[in-house]
């Protein structure tokens, strides 16, 4: 599966077609599924759209 191509330049609004995007299952803890949408790395900038089990717990986080 392919990473989105990283955005630069945002000088209009972003849409994403969330049902054609694709989603990276497993990849953080087992049963949540994430799904990149806007990746800046220059800026330090991620926008994910992360879907989670019912009643999973997960650790703190902070950044730092």
């Amino acid at each position: 599966m392919t990473l989105p191509t990283t955005i630069t330049v945002q000088d209009k609004l972003l849409t994403i077609d969330t049902n054609t995007a694709p989603i990276l299952k497993d990849v953080i803890l087992p049963g949540i599924q994430v799904q990149p949408l806007y990746l800046n790395a220059e800026e330090g900038i991620w926008v994910l759209r992360v879907l989670f089990p019912p009643g999973i717990m997960l650790p703190k986080h902070h950044i730092t």
